[in-house]
């Protein structure tokens, strides 16, 4: 329920009680977003993986028109560079519509969805490039992610 404060706050502070203020559309989607990247970088959260230890790395990743984003490990054009034998949490949210992500080679299929923050473990075996493709709301064309494992 504490998550819902920063939420129920920003979209509060943006219906102000006079006409002549009234706010707009985009007024109320920036701060929803602010409010959604409280929720995700809340240093109270913690998360295990299923058997119960803590990821080494925790990845904040955010969707938005058709791009992903990150201020935790380095993302250009797609890519994610990340560690091989390293557990790894990633904190997926979308910020503007859905996007159901597959990764064929890797077997892992998972959805960004505005409003609520989906948490994906991972560990990876070997080295190499895993590519992802949104399947879903924007197609084969938009928010195209790559796992780029290195040593």
């Amino acid at each position: 329920m504490r998550h819902l404060l920063p939420l129920l706050l920003a979209l509060t502070l943006t219906h102000p009680a006079h006409a002549d203020d009234t706010p707009t559309v985009a007024d109320d989607i920036n701060a929803l977003n602010e409010a959604l990247q409280i929720l995700l970088t809340d240093p109270g959260d913690t998360f295990a993986d299923p058997d119960g230890t803590p990821p080494d790395i925790t990845i904040s990743l955010r969707a938005q028109a058709g791009t992903w984003s990150t201020d935790d490990a380095p993302l250009t054009d797609g890519r994610l560079s990340l560690p091989v034998d390293t557990a790894i949490a990633l904190h997926i949210m979308a910020m503007d519509l859905i996007y159901e992500m597959s990764f064929p080679d890797l077997q892992l299929e998972f959805e960004a969805i505005p409003g609520r923050l989906e948490v994906v473990y991972i560990r990876f075996a070997q080295t190499g490039q895993y590519a992802g493709n949104c399947a879903y709301t924007c197609g084969s064309a938009g928010a195209p992610l790559v796992f780029d494992v290195r040593n």
